[in-house]
């Protein structure tokens, strides 16, 4: 019991000492063993080190200048597609336009009474011509469904590489 009473009047001695000894043990213990972290990019509620989350960031921003690139080329398409819709509707403007004035020619005639048989082949003539035009259109609407149909087709087959 000598040994044991020598050791508890030693460390009733130094008591700081020890304390300070036992809190530099535990915060070294602390130190080395848990590794400092922070919440995942990814995986909310998650920790992650610093390399893990270096290595979230890279992941992260890759995907999202993959996802920027495709949003871009989409982007383009449809102001290629607004573009040919906006040229689509000018020519039919210019069509209905074209329409009303030949109408509008026809109509006067008549009511003025010179139907003359110039007149009538004129009339005729622009009549037909009309006609053309919008053969010419109903063929091109035609063929833009066709394209645009195996346009579809095509991007829907898988890709081998």
């Amino acid at each position: 019991m000598d040994i044991l009473h020598k050791a508890l009047k030693w460390l009733d001695y130094n008591r700081y000492t020890v304390a300070g000894l036992l809190i530099a043990c535990a915060t070294a213990g602390w130190l080395i063993g848990c590794q400092v972290g922070t919440e995942s990019l990814t995986t909310p509620g998650r920790k992650v080190t610093a390399s893990e989350l270096e290595r979230e960031r890279v992941t992260l921003v890759a995907s999202l200048t993959a996802r920027q690139s495709a949003l871009a080329t989409e982007a383009e398409a449809v102001a290629a597609k607004a573009e040919l819709a906006r040229a689509d509707i000018a020519e039919q403007q210019a069509t209905r336009a074209k329409v009303i004035e030949v109408l509008g020619g026809i109509g006067t005639m008549v009511a003025e009474g010179g139907t003359s048989p110039a007149g009538i082949i004129g009339a005729v003539v622009q009549v037909a011509g009309l006609a053309g035009l919008g053969a010419v259109w109903a063929d091109k609407n035609r063929k833009n469904t066709l394209l645009e149909a195996e346009k579809a087709k095509t991007n829907d087959q898988p890709t081998t590489k």
